[in-house]
Parts: C-alpha cells; sequence; structure tokens
C-alpha cells in the first residue's frame, strides 16, 4: 500500500510539472538519437522540486518557509512566498541567495537588477549576489503598480501618490500626491515624465524632476474644434518655444492633438489640399525636423520618442509618409532650409516600415543624387551602417548645400551658405 501511494504521488507531482507549472521544453542531441527529459518546479510544503516529464525528480531543496509560488525569470528560478525571496540552481536546487521580504506581491527583472514589490515598498536587488541595493518605503500606502522608465526611473503608483524613483539610489524625484485625482497614465517621452489625470496633464524633467507644466485637457479638446489652418498656427508656435524643456513638453503636446478622425494634426496639415496650409507646412516642417534632432539634453529622445507615437499602430505611418509628401510638394518658387530637408528625410531612414523607407530614399536620390547603399528591406544592421553614410556625407557638406531652384534638387557648392553647420 505504501508503495502504491509513493508511485501515486510521484505520478502526480510529474504530471503537475508538466502540464501546470513552468515547463522548459525537450532537447535532442545533435545526432538525435538521445532525448534530454525535459522540466517542471513544483511547489511540496516548504520544498521545491524539479521533475522531469519522465516522472523522475532531478533534484528537491527544502526551504525556510514555504513558499507560494516558483517561476524562471530571465537566467533566474525564483522562489518566494510570504516571508522571502529564493535563488536556485537550475541544475541542482542548490540556494544562490536569500532576501528577506515581507509579502512579495510582484517581481520583476530588468537585466541583472531585480525589481520586488512588497506591501509598503519596492526594493532593487542585485540578481548575481542577492544583495539588496535600495529600498524604497510608502508608510502605510499600498503599491498599486511599478514600470521601468528608460533605465534610469522606476514609476511608482500607490493608493494616495505618483512616484519617480532613480534607479541608482532608490530616491524619489517625483512625488506627486493624487488628493483624489484619478490617474490615467504615467508616460515618459525623451527628457519628459508626464502625468496625465481626467482634468490636467503634468510635465517633469526627467534629469531633475523639476516640473515644466501643466496642461488642462479641456486645452487639447479645443484643437479639434479649431480650422486646420488654425492648429496649425498654434503648432508652429509651440514648437518655437524659447525654452528647450518647453520645446520637448511641446513635442508631448503632439500627442494629444488629434482631429475627429483620430489622427494627429501633423498628419491632417502636412496631407491637407488647402492652400493657406501649404503655404505654412515648410515652416512647420523645417521647425519639426530641426527639433527631432536636436542634441541638447531636454529635448534628446524627446522627439524621437514622439515622431514613434505619431507612426504608431493606430497611424501606422502616415506623419513620415505625410513628411516625404510635404518634401516633394514644395512650390515650385519655394526656396526650402535644405540642411532641415536633408536631415529630417534622413532621419526617416531610421524609423517607419520597408514603404516608407523606400519612398524616402527614392526621395532622398532625387534631391540628392546619392544613395550611399541603402536598401529598404536590409537588415537593421545594414541599414544602420548605410544612414551612417548618409550622416557622414551631411556633416561634410552641410554648410555648402544650396537649393537649386530650377532643378528642384539640393546641390553642393563651392562656397560656405551656412554659418551654422548641422546637428550631427
Amino acid at each position: 500500500m505504501a508503495d502504491t501511494t509513493k508511485k501515486f504521488r510521484a505520478a502526480a507531482l510529474a504530471l503537475l510539472a508538466v502540464l501546470v507549472l513552468s515547463t522548459v521544453g525537450v532537447a535532442v542531441d545533435k545526432d538525435g538519437e538521445k532525448e534530454i527529459p525535459s522540466v517542471g518546479y513544483v511547489i511540496k510544503d516548504k520544498s521545491v522540486l524539479a521533475i522531469e516529464s519522465n516522472g523522475n525528480t532531478r533534484w528537491e531543496t527544502k526551504l525556510r518557509y514555504p513558499p507560494d509560488k516558483v517561476e524562471k525569470i530571465g537566467d533566474y528560478l525564483l522562489a518566494w512566498g510570504e516571508r522571502e525571496v529564493v535563488c536556485l540552481s537550475e541544475a541542482n536546487g542548490r540556494i544562490c541567495w536569500t532576501v528577506a521580504a515581507k509579502g512579495p506581491k510582484k517581481l520583476k527583472l530588468d537585466g541583472e537588477k531585480l525589481y520586488i514589490r512588497l506591501a509598503d515598498q519596492l526594493c532593487r536587488v542585485n540578481a548575481a549576489d542577492g544583495k539588496v541595493e535600495w529600498r524604497y518605503y510608502v508608510g502605510g500606502e499600498k503599491i498599486v503598480v511599478f514600470e521601468i522608465f528608460g533605465g534610469d526611473r522606476v514609476y511608482v503608483l500607490t493608493d494616495k501618490r505618483a512616484a519617480f524613483v532613480e534607479v541608482e539610489r532608490g530616491k524619489a524625484i517625483v512625488t506627486e500626491f493624487l488628493r483624489g485625482r484619478k490617474l490615467k497614465k504615467a508616460s515618459r517621452y525623451g527628457s519628459i515624465l508626464l502625468l496625465e489625470f481626467g482634468e490636467e496633464a503634468i510635465y517633469y524633467d526627467a534629469a531633475s524632476g523639476k516640473k515644466i507644466a501643466t496642461k488642462k485637457m479641456s486645452d487639447f479638446a479645443e484643437w479639434k474644434t479649431k480650422k486646420p489652418a488654425e492648429a496649425l498656427d498654434d503648432i508652429v508656435a509651440l514648437l518655437g518655444a524659447s525654452s528647450n524643456q518647453l520645446k520637448a513638453a511641446a513635442l508631448v503636446d503632439l500627442r494629444f492633438t488629434r482631429t475627429k478622425a483620430g489622427d494627429p494634426w501633423m498628419v491632417e496639415l502636412v496631407v491637407s489640399k488647402d492652400e493657406d496650409i501649404q503655404a505654412k507646412v515648410p515652416d512647420l516642417m523645417e521647425k519639426f525636423a530641426a527639433i527631432t534632432l536636436d542634441k541638447s539634453a531636454e529635448v534628446a529622445g524627446t522627439a524621437d520618442a514622439v515622431l514613434k507615437e505619431l507612426a504608431s499602430a493606430d497611424t501606422t505611418g502616415k506623419f513620415e509618409t505625410a513628411y516625404v509628401t510635404a518634401v516633394m510638394t514644395i512650390a515650385p518658387d519655394e526656396v526650402p532650409n535644405p540642411r532641415y530637408l536633408l536631415f529630417g528625410l534622413i532621419k526617416m531612414l531610421v524609423l517607419g516600415d520597408a514603404k516608407m523607407r523606400a519612398r524616402t530614399i527614392e526621395t532622398l536620390k532625387e534631391l540628392t543624387g546619392e544613395n550611399f547603399g541603402f536598401k529598404p528591406d536590409g537588415t537593421f544592421e545594414e541599414r544602420r551602417e548605410a544612414v551612417a553614410k548618409w550622416e557622414k556625407w551631411y556633416r561634410e557638406n552641410a554648410s555648402r548645400f544650396a537649393w537649386d531652384i530650377a532643378k528642384r534638387k539640393i546641390i553642393i557648392t563651392k562656397n560656405n551658405n551656412n554659418k551654422k553647420k548641422g546637428p550631427w
């Protein structure tokens, strides 16, 4: 009877491991002859067992406290419950390290750093050795969610506050108490941290945590009621802000400026057939292109983030396509700034889908006669190598670019036509 019970228990554990918990697959040796059993991890009282698909126990490790869950996160096998988090060796079940953690609720790995959300704190652990690097306490508040932004900031939301925490020190640089307001979303756009409430959006500098601006959401709703020409004037004014921080915030503003159809105003304006709008579009595109590659600390990354937002799934690359369209529909008597025109287009080679990249490189070739081996459907590495050649060519010739009105092309002159060199 005892033997029957033992066999039944072993079979049940094997079935549980294979069907319910984390199976890691079946491997076959290089000759295709010998199968290596897959492994599943199960919990039994205070122990974690590694059960092979054939029912054999590979190893069993007894912990100090009964775990509630065992899971492979990244390269680490972790078991945790109400009292501790334990890292185990997959090979033999040896305990690598243990961290005392009362009531852990959520674990998240970022590189070699493990973030553990507890009842009243968030702590960061070096996953290689289990060393606790910091703990961010929220007192009697309850942490609802946390998210890692850009590798250097952690967003923490409790039932009473929203905070952005420095990942290296565990210190909050932004603390915004909710005071009954409902937080809809927290985001990061390059140098801008953004909290969106039901009635307002608050912008912070990602480096210092300084509040840059507070905008009422009703202001953005008004854009939908404006005529396109009026909206265009507002956008040009936003992008012309004197402060780089405000300029970055203005770029984030564009995320909210949707038309009734749901497309960004940027798309609507650039493809508009209205003559008054088209007369102003080149100035708008020059400003946006210039800001896109602005290397100042406040703006760096923000323009890229917004550009990608405008080209996200719901707009399917319309902005980049519209940008190229704007370039190709320059009026015959217009003299656009060739530097802005070029570095905006070169930027488009990095973003968007293959179809858009094909149109962009075709436009560049028509304007300059150059290609530098760029293939729209090439691998990322191949495209990046070709773009690097475009950027090098741009740096070497930026001061001598000129617009040939007759040929509607960009030419390189012998004289220095631009006192200011390009941003690269």
